[in-house]
């Protein structure tokens, strides 16, 4: 991905609402890492955006969001919190 563009991490971003934040953020030139559970739904779409990136994570997971964040190794400039999930944390922790 390049730097020259905003980069987001689209967490929840294989499916539903998450998914189509990340496809409209692509078409208009940012760079976006889709990150969801569904290892297979994150392939699909990653056929179609091979430029992007693609990250899989359940959020559940304390140690898997650890994971994420050491896999995505390139700065963000936004965050779009869009997992299906209701084990709401504090931002900070995230």
């Amino acid at each position: 991905m390049s730097n020259a563009n905003p980069s987001i991490l689209v967490l929840g971003g294989s499916s539903g609402i998450g998914k189509q934040i990340g496809i409209h953020l692509t078409k208009n030139g940012y760079n976006v890492c889709f990150s969801g559970r569904s290892k297979e739904k994150l392939n699909l779409l990653k056929e179609e955006y091979p430029c992007q990136k693609f990250e899989s994570a359940d959020l559940s997971k304390t140690s898997e969001i650890d994971s994420l964040i050491d896999r995505i190794q390139t700065p963000l400039d936004g965050v779009v919190y869009s997992a299906g999930i209701i084990d709401l944390k504090l931002f900070h922790l995230m």
